[in-house]
């Protein structure tokens, strides 16, 4: 319910000003206070915090610009419309300057009290609106309390909780690409299916980087509601799973809940499901697993030795075993994926890399698509740590920089950063591993790719069967408008510029020969 609060000191002009009021308000959702002079309003406005306060000027004690005056000291939000007679238009005026949303002129029009209250409706929707876009409003801000802490309580806010969200469910979205949606286009394309009224039983979040969370309130209209979030997402082209919990209804269980759909949409791993209901794991068929002290030290040892093979036998074996006896339990996986990343710390830290030098970003199960892909990381990760560390057994050794190098040399016709080789390649800090390869190259990674994919281009632009398109794709640029302002800086001239003076030099040193030879130059 809308509290309005009107001032006004002539009482023929407040009860005709109600009677307004109450035609317009068809839908009973105006709760209207009313007081005569500017003392006895500020008081109520103390009390119960009008949305709306509609106050005469001339008044005695204290006129409207003062308590105006005093309403902007407590807040900046209330909407005040300030009303006056036409020999008060210059205090109107100054109201107005002083953040008075409107004005009305005595005697007041039952059209233009419309105009004025549908105003005031519009800008209170659109306020809204963007406070839960946002997430700046009392619901929203006790899910996201919740969701950090299970022992949270708030009594206030869990009753605002439970009076929108009776059967609710949480979702979390992960997104497996590095390309997100704009926030305010996916929810105003939200808001197209369902309506504006659909924000009373809906929150967004944004809980991590790669993760959204959404807690719609469970009723027939909304049945469907994740495939079509999912539907939306996958035509704009992103690559998204959906873990949904439980149906809930006490707004104590909401950490509960958010547990329940991140944890359902790690079984991702385990088929090619987009959208992950709680119900869906079949819990029958999970086996506790551990990984075995034997599996353990034989890890630790082949890590110390440097020994390339026997580190990804160790793992393969692992991941064989978990295949041979089918779905271990979630808790089981992330438990396995923490202890091999522990022991590649340890081997890091004994191999002379200091904590800052190790990677800081959490790895969880989330980030793989399959357990096949969770055990190549590993491998990846392990084969690497073997061959950059020093080996003084075998005499070779290959420094961090070197791996990051021939790593440019071999993917530069693909998406490499330097964040990518820290999560996905050495296992190290991405701050870290850049500082280190500015301090031994004398150029930053992203230029020494450059350089290497311009080398390339220059090489393929002798291949005249390839498009300036084709070219670029090979090079590692999708948009080919970037690879020719790129080519230009380096070379000095575009690449068909290039490919047409290259095609000039091979037709003079065919000249040049022909004369030579004709002249007795060969033999």
């Amino acid at each position: 319910m809308i509290t309005i609060l009107v001032v006004e000191d002539e009482k023929y002009a407040l009860d005709s000003l109600l009677k307004q009021i109450r035609e317009y308000d068809k839908q009973e959702s105006f709760r209207v206070l009313q007081a005569s002079n500017g003392k006895e309003a500020y008081q109520l406005y103390i009390q119960y915090s009008p949305e709306l306060v509609m106050t005469d000027i001339r008044m005695p004690g204290m006129d409207g610009l003062e308590l105006l005056k005093a309403i902007r000291e407590k807040d900046e939000n209330t909407q005040v419309v300030i009303l006056s007679a036409y020999s008060d238009f210059e205090y109107a005026r100054e109201a107005l300057t002083y953040g008075a949303s409107d004005y009305l002129l005595k005697p007041i029009k039952a059209e233009n009290l419309g105009s004025c209250l549908d105003k005031f409706l519009k800008r209170k929707v659109t306020e809204k609106k963007e406070a839960l876009m946002t997430g700046r409003d009392m619901v929203t801000q006790y899910i996201a309390d919740c969701i950090r802490r299970e022992d949270f309580s708030n009594f206030v806010e869990e009753r605002m909780f439970k009076k929108i969200f009776r059967d609710y469910q949480i979702s979390v979205i992960y997104f497996a690409g590095e390309c997100r949606p704009d926030k305010g286009r996916f929810l105003t394309e939200i808001e197209k299916l369902y309506g504006g009224e659909f924000w009373m039983e809906f929150r967004f979040l944004e809980t991590e980087n790669d993760l959204w969370t959404l807690v719609v309130n469970l009723c027939h209209e909304n049945s469907f509601f994740h495939r079509r979030i999912l539907r939306l997402l996958q035509e704009e082209g992103h690559d998204v799973y959906i873990g949904v919990s439980a149906l809930h209804t006490d707004a104590k269980e909401v950490h509960q809940a958010y547990d329940e759909a991140l944890k359902t949409c790690k079984y991702k791993v385990y088929g090619k499901e987009r959208l992950l209901l709680s119900a869906q794991p079949a819990e029958e068929g999970e086996y506790k697993y551990y990984l075995p002290k034997k599996e353990e030290d034989l890890l630790k040892e082949a890590l110390k030795c440097r020994n390339t093979r026997k580190t990804e036998m160790v793992i393969e074996n692992v991941f064989a075993d978990i295949k041979k006896n089918g779905s271990i339990s979630m808790e089981c996986l992330e438990l396995l994926l923490s202890q091999f990343l522990v022991i590649y710390r340890q081997t890091l830290g004994e191999g002379g890399v200091n904590k800052e030098g190790m990677t800081k970003g959490r790895t969880s199960v989330l980030q793989f698509d399959s357990i096949e892909d969770m055990r190549d990381f590993l491998i990846r990760i392990g084969r690497n740590i073997c061959t950059m560390l020093d080996a003084p057994e075998n005499g070779k050794h290959k420094d961090i920089v070197e791996t990051m190098a021939e790593y440019a040399q071999q993917h530069f016709d693909q998406e490499v950063t330097v964040k990518e080789l820290a999560e996905k390649v050495l296992f190290m800090n991405q701050d870290y591993l850049s500082h280190l390869f500015v301090e031994k190259k004398g150029i930053s990674y992203s230029c020494y790719l450059r350089q290497i994919r311009m080398q390339n281009a220059g090489k393929l632009l002798e291949n005249r069967k390839l498009s300036i398109t084709e070219v670029a794709s090979m090079s590692g640029y999708n948009d080919t408008s970037q690879f020719i302002r790129v080519f230009k800086k380096d070379y000095g001239m575009t690449p068909k510029k290039y490919r047409d003076s290259m095609k000039w030099e091979n037709s003079s040193g065919e000249q040049q020969s022909t004369t030579e030879c004709e002249g007795g130059g060969c033999a």
